[in-house]
């Protein structure tokens, strides 16, 4: 299970791992990370892992007070979404909030980090564009071939 959904079928989408250099460069800016999106008990090399469901309604954040977490959510339908929300409640608590995500301008989940009328992040909110696509770590028994989509870091922090 992953952030509460099922991994069969969307293994391929889903279960694609963070390449570790991007793991040890937020290390060495941000320090020791918590990884709430861990899959199949695996965490990404390099941070904590901690069983966190996302996806459920009133999680318990007080878990993640000034820590630095990290999210590398499932892609598929409506996970992003649920997992931006998520990133945005653990915010709250946690000294920084780190999501690798498709970037989608035209989404639903990018209206919660985006204000169109300032043409700028909402604020806390800080977006990272990757120069080429990021190549992730293939699912166990995948051919090694990353999913061609461009990816962003979307850095949440307390908002005063």
């Amino acid at each position: 299970m992953i952030g509460g959904l099922m991994l069969n079928e969307k293994k391929t989408r889903d279960s694609w791992g963070t390449p570790s250099h991007i793991i040890e460069e937020l290390t060495k800016e941000f320090g020791q990370l918590i990884d709430v999106t861990s899959i199949e008990g695996k965490c990404a090399p390099g941070t904590i892992m901690c069983d966190y469901d996302f996806m459920e309604k009133s999680p318990n954040t007080r878990a993640f007070e000034n820590r630095a977490v990290f999210m590398n959510p499932p892609y598929s339908r409506g996970n992003i979404y649920k997992a931006v929300e998520a990133g945005i409640k653990l915010s709250w608590e946690a000294e920084v909030v780190i999501l690798l995500i498709k970037v989608g301008t035209s989404t639903k989940y990018w209206d919660l980090i985006w204000d169109y009328k300032r043409h700028e992040p909402k604020p806390g909110v800080e977006i990272r564009y990757f120069p080429k696509r990021v190549k992730f770590i293939a699912p166990e028994g995948i051919k090694e071939s990353s999913p061609s989509i461009e990816t962003c870091l979307v850095i949440l922090r307390k908002v005063s």
